[in-house]
């Protein structure tokens, strides 16, 4: 029932200044995905947090329902909506943001090795026995100490993908975008080679849906919006295609997949009714990083010094502890980040 009241509360949390339009205009605009971003990265919280306390327990029966059937669906919107501002802004920049992709890697890794720094003390501090090969993996992502690092290693490859399709197409339109999905499907297939678990490459396709998306949305927007019963008509599409692959996930991962896409698409086209204006949304969204990379240092400290005996303390310590960790950590690598890539 604790996590259930948690749920309850975050969800009523969500309605608040939430308003029905007619037409969202600015349904993908940077503020919009940022809220509902933010909304997953508190539902990774919980999702993180539940296997730190004891799942046997009566505390959260129902949540474990509800987090069974998210499973990596968390993550969708964060990779979506990144392919989506990316492909936004090649429009715009062209050349200039295709050359500025090995920054943006750069950056990203430099952000995550300042996190794992964090992780690396605090296992130094646990007493944790590592070998220097595991930790310099796990400053390349592909491995991890405590820390969720799977997402980063799959974004900084994606961000490769995209500078190679790109740039071995010259940027013409669709033909990047097809090349960039075809070395999507190659990451995935050299992550089931490698060994890696399903995580690491059910939900790729979902960034190449994001571009994808950029590159039809004045269609698709002239189409929607002309009728409300052919916008109605394809939402109804989306949420059965959604229902049908979410059935058949665990049996195919291309179902998987598809499911993936069309959680997003839902979440899209509910937003060009729906309009989000919450600051701790916000709040959340503009931290989407730090709360995702840092959110298990409290949790470790916690469970190292006994809290998850009390539930609510240890979740109360949890959260205030990441939201001012990710706080700060976002100041001072924004700092370091503007100094070192000027």
């Amino acid at each position: 029932m604790k996590m259930d009241i948690i749920l309850v509360i975050f969800g009523l949390l969500c309605l608040y200044n939430l308003k029905i339009v007619k037409c969202n205009d600015n349904y993908v605009s940077i503020s919009q995905t940022q809220q509902i971003n933010g909304i997953f990265v508190f539902l990774i919280l919980m999702s993180h947090f539940v296997t730190y306390i004891d799942t046997a327990s009566s505390l959260h029966n129902s949540y474990m329902i509800f987090r069974q059937f998210l499973k990596q669906l968390v993550v969708t919107t964060f990779l979506f909506f990144s392919g989506y501002g990316m492909y936004e802004s090649l429009k715009k920049k062209k050349e200039n943001y295709i050359n500025k992709i090995p920054q943006r890697f750069l950056k990203l890794l430099f952000q995550f090795d300042m996190a794992v720094f964090l992780f690396l003390i605090l296992a130094i501090i646990l007493g944790k026995d590592l070998s220097f090969k595991h930790v310099l993996l796990s400053f390349l992502a592909w491995e991890g100490l405590g820390n969720s690092y799977w997402y980063i290693f799959v974004v900084l490859s994606l961000y490769v993908c995209m500078f190679l399709s790109f740039k071995i197409t010259n940027h013409k339109s669709p033909l990047s975008i097809i090349l960039f999905t075809i070395c999507s499907v190659g990451l995935i297939y050299f992550f089931i080679r490698v060994g890696k678990t399903s995580n690491w490459y059910n939900t790729i396709m979902c960034f190449a849906a994001g571009m994808w998306f950029s590159y039809f949305r004045d269609k698709l927007d002239r189409i929607v919006d002309k009728n409300l019963l052919i916008y109605i008509l394809m939402l109804a599409v989306s949420i059965l295609i959604f229902f049908v692959s979410h059935y058949y996930m665990f049996d195919s991962l291309i179902a998987y997949e598809i499911m993936g896409i069309f959680f997003c698409l839902t979440i899209v086209l509910i937003s060009k009714k729906v309009v989000f204006n919450n600051p701790i949304l916000s709040f959340f969204g503009q931290h989407v990083f730090s709360i995702y990379i840092l959110q298990r240092i409290p949790m470790i400290i916690g469970e190292n010094i006994g809290m998850s005996q009390n539930f609510w303390v240890y979740f109360l310590f949890v959260f205030i502890s990441t939201i001012f960790i990710a706080y700060y950590f976002d100041k001072i690598v924004g700092f370091l980040q503007a100094k070192i890539f000027h």
